[in-house]
């Protein structure tokens, strides 16, 4: 690989760190972002004009036009959001990098192993920012925002992780690799998954319970995983009387993890329960999305009031459901999005289809147009795919 690539694979590294950590790293992350852009088509223009200018790309600009069109031409909230969207066109950039015969194996294998030291650098930074509240983060991003926070979002690292370990147990089973990879692998599954249960977020504990049960059956025939789910739906209630004291072990201070889970055991046992609690508040929430969008189909509520989040949640935007939630902030034009999402799958290095799935089931459940969870998604876990079958 050429000095030149290399280069700009180590801008990268550093601007993944800053743009995953967030808070006070994140306008560095925005500055070296625009740098990596820039070289990118002054050292490899020809591989940068097909990642960067591609159709697949379009949806993607469109998007941010329709978003200047309708912010009055503020282009902080259209910037902020090609940052967040950009892991895929990048991700196709680094791509043909690595394709080209030159490419040194090692080289990738670094890329990608530092890749993991950052997550796992932020893990460190997220368990102790809440050992010793484990509130900490949500207070994060809602009562007590704090912008120098850097400990890979309020929310985005344990949400993230949730989408990532279940394809990191497929690819124990899936790839041949050495003893040592293994031990780390599991290792990295291990303090992931004590993060997940020590950050208190229900719906991320149990996204990772169905996505490892899934990366288990996700190639079988569609009756044997319809077979997986009802046995899953017909354990989960004894489930709910084991999981408790096995969090109150990892996380013994979790008074909010113990009611949502009390919660879903009393809607599970009663139907009539279903429209109580933090679950009814969360269907109201996608409820209220869906009458916002129907109200103004065309462009939704964001020409009319503003992107900022405070507008748009008093506008009728629920912000707990994503794939409604967009459709409520823009209307048809949200299509592009999905689109985007839909044109920009790596053929080379494609998001697991068990990572996927779940990224689509949360975004019923929780906002996923996030840094982190995007990175996530769409860069690691597509990398991590590309040089394990390699």
């Amino acid at each position: 690989m050429s000095s030149s690539a290399h280069i700009l694979n180590l801008l990268y590294l550093i601007t993944f760190f800053c743009l995953f950590g967030a808070g006070m790293y994140s306008m560095i992350g925005y500055g070296l972002l625009s740098v990596y852009i820039l070289l990118s088509f002054l050292f490899f223009p020809k591989e940068a004009t097909k990642a960067y200018l591609s159709k697949n790309a379009i949806p993607l600009y469109l998007y941010l036009i329709f978003l200047c069109l309708t912010g009055n031409f503020n282009f902080t909230y259209p910037a902020s959001q090609f940052i967040i969207l950009s892991p895929l066109v990048i991700l196709n950039f680094q791509l043909l990098l690595f394709g080209k015969s030159t490419v040194n194996k090692k080289a990738l294998y670094f890329y990608v192993g530092i890749l993991y030291i950052i997550i796992l650098y932020f893990i460190i930074q997220y368990l102790q920012f809440i050992w010793n509240d484990v509130m900490a983060a949500r207070y994060l991003i809602s009562v007590e925002k704090d912008e120098t926070v850097s400990i890979g979002g309020g929310f985005g690292m344990p949400y993230g992780l949730c989408l990532l370990i279940p394809f990191l147990f497929r690819a124990l089973k899936e790839y041949k690799m050495t003893y040592y990879m293994k031990m780390l692998i599991i290792g990295f599954i291990l303090i992931g998954s004590f993060l997940i249960i020590r950050s208190s977020f229900t719906t991320a504990i149990i996204l990772l319970l169905a996505g490892i049960g899934y990366s288990f059956v996700y190639k079988y025939r569609w009756q044997t995983q319809l077979l997986f789910f009802i046995c899953f739906a017909i354990l989960i209630l004894p489930l709910f009387e084991i999981i408790p004291f096995i969090i109150s072990v990892i996380n013994p201070d979790s008074y909010v993890l113990e009611n949502r889970i009390e919660e879903m055991r009393m809607i599970l046992s009663d139907s009539d329960n279903v429209t109580e609690g933090d679950f009814g508040s969360r269907l109201g929430l996608a409820a209220k999305s869906l009458t916002t969008f129907l109200s103004s189909p065309l462009y939704g509520v964001g020409p009319i009031v503003g992107y900022d989040f405070y507008a748009l949640w008093k506008a009728g935007v629920g912000s707990h459901c994503e794939w409604i939630d967009i459709f409520a902030r823009y209307g048809l034009f949200a299509v592009l999005i999905i689109w985007y999402f839909i044109a920009n799958r790596s053929v080379k290095a494609p998001v697991h289809r068990v990572s996927l799935t779940m990224f689509v089931v949360l975004g019923f459940l929780n906002p996923v147009l996030e840094t982190q969870i995007i990175l996530f998604v769409f860069h690691v876990i597509p990398l991590t795919n590309y040089v394990l079958k390699k």
